[in-house]
């Protein structure tokens, strides 16, 4: 496994290509794109078998962040990665967050990816989650929102060979005038 800081890749250009949003109606991509600043890059080897979950923390308190998250995980590799979104305020102390994750599933690997979001009650939370998915490969998604003021949850799938799988989970804990929307497009490429 390796992770690097995306402000590394930032830097030389090598991901550029890949920060582009999705189309002209991706509003979360393109706030996401036109601010982002570091994030991580994490590449799971070809047939690699992760015996312990990789975990990937996105931690602020108050102002505004921006990050981008994206992974390969090989063929026939087998991953369960926590993409943990959590941040601190106080009273009145408000935060916009956006964050973005990227993933590549290669063909006939098994991933579980699970996004656990806490930010506190005073933070607007904008986060979309992209992923392909190659021919027999496995892609379960739980998604726990568990904070924050405004949440939005975009999914966005493409599977791009025959037999690939893919399950979406997920929980919303609300409590007071939270409000949380998951959307999901599905497309069978």
């Amino acid at each position: 496994v390796t992770v690097q800081r995306l402000s590394e890749k930032l830097t030389d250009g090598s991901v550029a290509p890949g920060l582009d949003p999705y189309g002209d109606d991706d509003a979360i991509g393109a706030l996401n794109t036109a601010f982002v600043a570091d994030g991580y890059f994490v590449d799971i080897a070809d047939g690699a078998v992760l015996e312990k979950p990789v975990e990937l923390q996105n931690l602020q308190a108050g102002g505004q962040s921006h990050v981008r998250l994206l992974a390969r995980v090989g063929a026939g590799a087998k991953a369960i990665v926590v993409e943990r979104q959590a941040g601190e305020g106080s009273e009145g102390d408000e935060a916009l967050v956006s964050s973005v994750s990227q993933l590549v599933v290669g063909d006939g690997a098994e991933v579980t990816w699970l996004i656990v979001q806490e930010q506190p009650d005073t933070a607007t939370h904008l986060a979309q989650f992209k992923a392909h998915i190659g021919k027999d490969a496995k892609l379960t998604l739980f998604v726990m929102n568990a904070g924050g003021k405004l949440v939005r949850q975009e999914v966005v799938v493409r599977t791009t060979g025959e037999g690939a799988d893919f399950k979406l989970r997920g929980i919303n804990l609300l409590a007071g005038d939270t409000h949380t929307d998951t959307t999901m497009v599905l497309d069978h490429a």
